[in-house]
């Protein structure tokens, strides 16, 4: 399974038991945390008998955990089931998981179906992603807390839940909350709202990892990428800052490590006509998770990261369990 957003730093419903759906009147609703130092939201859940933080991320689908947060947990039995995300375009951190089935419960009474829930094993990593020659390394456990690795729980909430033996705790919710999820991180009070899109749909496009949309790069000094097209395109909250492809870029930015101060990043729908929204790189986007990168790997790619859902509300839909829709709720400004 692949997960091109940055690492915390990561099959159809299931049988069981159904859980509440929270209180009466108005959608379930939970609080997030977001952080703009380490530039994610994260959730808080109860999950095998621990209550964690958990990175609330649309650019991975499924749950997983590291076990080294799960001492003195009662797991219950395995599957019998592996599966591993890899983290990265080119891939350069690699999470190895044991699946098992239990219920996962958000805040306000919210809780799933038992579901598949990976449990984090082994994490490997490389250190030059772009040279072929380059070999996966086992990180020691002992390492695991180095921010290098950003090893932690991540709960995917995108599409795709035949890969890897995991799937989004939204598609486990009961009835209607299953549907979809929207999220706010715009304002005073972070949220994730469970089931049918709550406010009026601006544009929309058709899922949100390895999608199709177009972006535009211009320079501090004017310079334009001019519009184009992607076809492996992701609105990623766990993406960071983001990544843009070197091969369009104005002359002025081109192969620099990360996108300048004054730089902006205007994103499409993929038939151009439609802006969705539009980011500036400001000071506060220059360093660690804030900072948009330029990769030179694949002219095909690129990753919002949480730059959307700074700006307003966005909804995403659960079509099937492999397909969606991520429609934005406000206008660009």
């Amino acid at each position: 399974m692949s997960a091109p957003g940055g690492v915390g730093g990561a099959s159809g419903r299931l049988g069981g038991t159904q859980g509440s759906a929270g209180t009466a009147g108005g959608a379930p609703r939970i609080p997030l945390a977001y952080d703009p130092t380490i530039n994610y939201a994260t959730a808080t859940v109860t999950v095998f008998g621990k209550k964690l933080n958990i990175e609330f991320d649309t650019g991975a689908p499924g749950l997983v955990i590291p076990f080294t947060e799960l001492h003195g947990a009662e797991l219950g039995p395995p599957t019998g089931i592996t599966g591993s995300i890899e983290y990265g375009v080119p891939a350069y951190q690699k999470n190895t998981y044991d699946v098992y089935h239990v219920p996962v419960a958000f805040d306000n009474g919210i809780v799933t179906a038992s579901m598949p829930v990976g449990v984090i094993t082994q994490v490997e990593y490389k250190k030059d992603p772009n040279d072929p020659n380059s070999k996966w390394q086992i990180v020691p456990v002992s390492e695991w807390t180095d921010p290098t690795y950003g090893i932690g729980s991540d709960m995917g909430v995108g599409v795709g839940v035949k890969q890897g033996g995991v799937a989004s705790p939204v598609f486990n919710l009961p009835d209607d909350l299953a549907s979809g999820l929207q999220i706010d991180l715009s304002g005073s009070g972070p949220s994730a709202t469970f089931g049918d899109n709550p406010l009026k749909e601006q544009a929309s496009i058709a899922n949100w990892q390895g999608t199709r949309f177009a972006y535009e790069v211009i320079s501090p000094t004017g310079g334009s990428s001019q519009i184009r097209q992607v076809t492996y395109g992701y609105v990623d909250s766990g993406g960071l800052g983001g990544e843009v492809p070197n091969t369009y870029l104005p002359e002025d930015i081109k192969n620099l490590d990360i996108l300048p101060v004054g730089s902006i990043i205007k994103i499409y729908t993929f038939d151009e006509q439609t802006l969705l929204y539009q980011t500036t790189i400001t000071e506060e986007n220059q360093t660690g998770a804030t900072a948009t990168f330029i990769q030179n790997t694949d002219p095909d790619y690129v990753n919002t990261g949480t730059a959307p859902f700074l700006l307003g509300p966005l909804y995403f839909k659960y079509v099937t369990s492999d397909t969606g829709v991520a429609v934005w709720n406000y206008l660009p400004s």
